[in-house]
């Protein structure tokens, strides 16, 4: 987990444009980033949006960063006469330094792969759809809980029936980690618990962690990092394609989620 050194925006949904690169051996790194304390991670029709940060370095002096190589049409051949539902006109929006950009459903697939490998702590079970916190608190797991929040952990992440981390720690009567929780940022109708700590919520010194953190390491990935309506830095970039794959940390060959034949 780490921290930025400036705040990114807060999401406004307006459409993301590009600035020109400074120099012919600029690169933009894609970063996934997760706010801890965020009340309400924004969504659209009731899915959550996924937020980056797009920034731009030197490549030399670049961080370390993962490459992914993917198509940003269908990874597998569309029968003559299907509706192609990874054509050009599917597209999924992800939030990018608080703009909206609308990507192909294979690059956002990718991106769902990336989060998976990068970001554990936000796992859900696919029956209740409880975060790794919310697991951790069931089993009155302390320095598990602990281990979470100091990681960064969305304290205000809801399983599938509404209900947040502090919730699940009233119900089963683990007052130490509602105590733990409230020094976290959580927050809930606590009226009925209240008589369980020594100070009300809305004066205790919360714990510091920073407000918003990176996810794994940056990525570089060619349908977000390079500005498609620029035919001259798709051409700039095109010679620095091999020095960009070289720098790469680890490169990935995304060729699609798996099926039955895959």
């Amino acid at each position: 987990m780490a921290a930025f050194n400036h705040q990114p925006p807060a999401i406004e949904f307006t459409n993301f444009t590009y600035t020109d690169l400074p120099s012919e051996s600029s690169i933009r790194l894609l970063s996934l980033i997760r706010r801890p304390r965020q009340l309400s991670p924004p969504s659209i029709l009731g899915e959550p949006l996924l937020e980056y940060v797009l920034e731009t370095f030197e490549i030399n002096s670049a961080p370390q960063f993962d490459l992914i190589s993917s198509t940003c049409g269908n990874p597998n051949s569309a029968h003559p006469g299907d509706i192609d539902a990874y054509g050009p006109m599917h597209r999924y929006p992800i939030a990018v330094n608080g703009k909206i950009i609308f990507i192909t459903r294979n690059i956002y697939e990718a991106l769902q792969m990336a989060k998976s490998v990068n970001d554990p702590i936000g796992h859900r079970d696919n029956i209740f759809g409880e975060t790794e916190l919310i697991r951790a608190i069931e089993y009155n797991h302390l320095p598990k809980v602990r281990e979470l929040l100091q990681e960064g952990a969305h304290v205000h992440a809801q399983d599938c029936f509404g209900k947040t981390a502090i919730h699940h720690a009233a119900e089963n009567g683990h007052f130490e980690i509602v105590s733990i929780l409230l020094d976290y940022g959580a927050s809930m109708d606590v009226e009925e618990i209240a008589y369980k700590m020594h100070q009300p919520p809305e004066t205790r010194d919360l714990v510091s962690i920073p407000e918003v953190v990176r996810v794994g390491r940056p990525m570089w990935i060619e349908a977000i990092c390079i500005d498609q309506t620029s035919d001259g830095e798709k051409s700039s970039c095109s010679e620095m394609k091999a020095q960009i794959y070289r720098r790469a940390h680890s490169v990935v060959a995304w060729v699609g989620v798996s099926d039955e034949e895959t």
